[in-house]
Order: C-alpha cells, then sequence, then structure tokens
C-alpha cells in the first residue's frame, strides 16, 4: 500500500542519514547504557507501547539514576494531562541538573 511504501521510504532515508539499523536499535540496551538520569513514563492503559516494555527497561538500567512513573488508566502519551505531571517533570528535571 502507499503509506506502507511512504513509510518505508522514510525509514530507509532516516537509517542513511543517521547511520544506523532501526532493527538493531535497542532501548534496553540504551537504557542500561545511560549515565544520566533518566525519567519513564508509560500509561498502564497503552496499546501502542506495551507497558511491560516500560518495566523491563526500568529493570535494566541504573537504579540510582532511573525514575519511573507508570499512570493509571492513561494510554499512550496521553499523561501529559494528568494533573500531576508538570510538577513531577519539573522535579525531576529540577533534581537531575542540581
Amino acid at each position: 500500500s502507499l503509506p506502507s511504501l511512504v513509510m518505508q521510504g522514510g525509514i530507509r532515508k532516516a537509517e542513511s542519514l543517521a547511520n544506523f539499523k532501526v532493527a538493531e536499535v535497542s532501548p534496553l540496551k540504551a537504557a542500561a547504557r545511560i549515565k544520566a538520569p533518566l525519567f519513564l513514563i508509560a500509561g498502564d492503559r497503552d496499546r501502542t507501547i506495551d507497558p511491560r516494555c516500560t518495566l523491563r527497561m526500568a529493570r535494566a538500567a541504573d537504579p540510582d539514576r532511573m525514575t519511573m512513573w507508570i499512570l493509571r488508566g492513561y494510554g499512550h502519551a496521553d499523561w501529559w494531562r494528568h494533573p500531576e505531571f508538570n510538577t513531577r517533570v519539573t522535579r525531576f528535571f529540577r533534581k537531575a541538573l542540581d
């Protein structure tokens, strides 16, 4: 289909420009290598990225540098609407940048 062809072309172009292969990208390996503070946010009703993936990333990350927040009743990327979102994100960055 046309959307699939466009997507494949876009992926190939991104791989070429950034010099990487999408199939070789591993969030788990990346989480284990991150030395900076890491804030993982996920909704427990996310149907785009399974929240269990966030839990696996959290286990792979350095526990002293990692903060995780699983939001009950939220889906994929709608957690920014949570009433505590701005407060928690601001707190994370203030601590990380101290």
